[in-house]
């Protein structure tokens, strides 16, 4: 009894050591003063959106392909420019209506840690609804990577379509 008490309180204390070790112990490497070169994988972001400014309750799936064409970026930290095409949708409930805005894009990363991205992103696209309209939108959003492959991905951005705050998945390859 006494030998399983000490087992369980070495694992206890093994455990508490890893979930609370001092803060600077945790902090993870700030990688965005590194000039990286490294190749930038292509990313899928399947998101959804609470859009305002429309009159209206809605909601906003969201499909965005992220194709990077400079790996190494413009300035000498760790960022990378992307081209982004995707489409919004948008299905209003009060009063009712749905439409589609396939976009093209350009998008700004800023690596700031190995798992974390913020960026920026200029998107032109044509809203489609009983007609068509041309839409500009600016996002700002960011990215956390859980592994290689999966991450999350969050976005706050607007323009002449409305505005809107969107939270999603992010997929690499």
């Amino acid at each position: 009894m006494k030998k399983q008490l000490l087992i369980g309180a070495l694992a206890a204390t093994a455990a508490s050591t890893a979930l609370f070790q001092a803060p600077e112990a945790q902090a993870a490497e700030w990688t965005i003063k590194e000039d990286s070169a490294e190749k930038r994988p292509w990313d899928v972001g399947v998101l959804v959106g609470l859009p305002f400014g429309y009159g209206s309750f809605g909601l906003a799936p969201i499909g965005i392909l992220d194709i990077p064409i400079v790996d190494k970026g413009f300035v000498p930290i760790n960022d990378s420019f992307d081209i982004e095409v995707g489409a919004y949708t948008f299905l209003l409930f009060d009063p009712f209506a749905f439409g589609i805005t396939p976009f093209a894009g350009a998008r700004w990363n800023f690596h700031l840690q190995k798992k974390w991205d913020a960026y920026a992103a200029l998107r032109l696209g044509v809203y489609i609804n009983n007609g068509a309209a041309f839409n500009l939108n600016a996002v700002l959003g960011t990215t956390y990577k859980f592994n290689e492959t999966w991450g999350i991905r969050g976005e706050l951005g607007g323009g002449n379509g409305g505005a809107g705050l969107s939270a999603g998945v992010n997929i690499a390859f």
